[in-house]
């Protein structure tokens, strides 16, 4: 019996695995591990592990254009989450302060010390996103762990406390694990304590928002006599800004939006509830889970990625699911709109290189690609203010409805390769 070669997704996470041994040997060796010590191929895994910060003894610094250069848009993934925590790690490598500042606020006590940044530091429980070390005459003074979001949710409901036990085994004299998220990220259930809340050294996460942190920079930005380290803070703060991290003030449009919220609340309930009803009768019945709420933000309507009478190519589709919803895209977050279009896990069609060039021509038609954790999205977007040129609820829902059946067919229309 022929026995079939391993997918690219097992060569990946072989490949990932061996880089991540060799990095923990050449660590406890104190010998420094450079990507010429790679295997050839799977550049970007090399990158990530070896760039991407693990500093090994005597190695020098990471620099800027080697943090940021790792996480370009690539044809079938942003990684915008990652992009984030390379920037701000470059920023804090190169200007210790910073780190010393956020950890002292963080932790409930004074951090100084030498600063060793590392990024994808791979331990038992995974990978943690950055981790800075402070150091005091060749002692680790204090280790704090940085578990950064941006556009994901965690990976399990165990996954700090996973964080919590391996940090527990760090050598270091006081430890802190930090959850930095947007400040609209949903931590209901997460154990986990805002700074000023906690007592020092507690064991307990530290739930920091990505919009305090943009704060302390500005403020850092002001306090700086030095031409570099002003000009790195101001990149990294209008980077922030251009992700929607920057703070924000109340102003009339915003109060008016909050006064409008409850009837906002109920006309996308009443137009994306009958929109979807449109729907599934052009293209076939909805998945009864999950269960779609109508609502921004909230679980999308999904479909099988083929219309009730089309059968070929639906090999090709496994691990996948047409949806639509009200959502915000990655280039524009701060603005609610419709979206339709396809998701998948790491299995799915959109996770496979051999789809690049359908992924390419999805995306010259105007589709949106985007992570949110372990899942992939290939989206097409609807402003809201589109659908009024309707002035009635039913007429608004049709109108919604045969765009999202438009944007289904055009992914369905021509299948994945593989």
């Amino acid at each position: 019996m022929a026995v079939e070669p391993p997918s690219w997704n097992e060569r990946y996470d072989a490949r990932r695995a061996e880089l991540s041994l060799r990095c923990s040997f050449a660590r406890r060796a104190g010998v420094p591990f450079y990507p010429r010590d790679a295997p050839r191929g799977f550049g970007a895994i090399a990158a990530a592990l070896t760039m991407g910060g693990i500093l090994c003894p005597g190695m020098a610094a990471t620099s800027v254009f080697d943090r940021l250069t790792q996480f370009t848009v690539r044809p079938w993934m942003d990684p915008r989450e990652k992009r984030l925590t390379a920037a701000f790690a470059a920023v804090a490598e190169h200007i210790p302060t910073i780190a010393q500042d956020l950890a002292s606020a963080w932790l409930g006590t004074p951090v100084t010390g030498d600063l060793t940044v590392e990024t994808e530091k791979p331990i038992d429980a995974g990978f943690i996103d950055l981790e800075w070390v402070f150091t005091v005459d060749g002692e680790r003074t204090a280790v704090v762990w940085i578990e950064a979001k941006h556009g994901s949710p965690l990976s399990g409901a165990d996954q700090l406390a996973k964080y919590r036990r391996q940090l527990r085994l760090q050598p270091g004299r006081v430890h802190s694990l930090v959850l930095l998220v947007p400040a609209d990220f949903d931590h209901e259930g997460v154990e986990a304590l805002r700074p000023q809340d906690a007592k020092p050294d507690d064991g307990v996460p530290r739930l920091v928002s990505w919009q305090e942190v943009y704060a302390e920079l500005v403020q850092a930005r002001g306090a700086t006599d030095d031409r570099l380290e002003r000009w790195l803070l101001e990149q990294l703060v209008a980077f922030m800004e251009n992700e929607g991290l920057n703070e924000r003030a109340f102003d009339p449009a915003l109060v008016s939006a909050l006064e409008h919220m409850v009837h906002a609340s109920d006309a996308a309930e009443t137009v994306m509830r009958r929109a979807d009803l449109v729907v599934a009768r052009a293209w076939g019945e909805r998945y009864a889970r999950p269960k779609p709420a109508y609502l921004f933000d909230g679980n999308p309507s999904t479909y099988s990625p083929w219309p009730r009478e089309a059968s070929a190519g639906r090999r090709n589709w496994r691990g996948a699911t047409l949806v639509w919803g009200l959502g915000s895209s990655v280039a524009q977050p701060a603005h609610p709109q419709f979206y339709a279009g396809l998701n998948c896990g790491s299995e799915g069609p959109l996770a496979r290189p051999v789809n690049e060039p359908w992924i390419a021509s999805l995306r010259q038609q105007g589709f949106e690609l985007g992570p949110d954790g372990s899942d992939w999205w290939l989206t097409s977007y609807l402003p809201i203010g589109n659908l009024l040129s309707e002035t009635r609820a039913p007429e608004q829902a049709h109108r919604l409805g045969e765009w999202v059946l438009g944007e289904f067919r055009k992914v369905s229309s021509r299948p994945p390769a593989g």
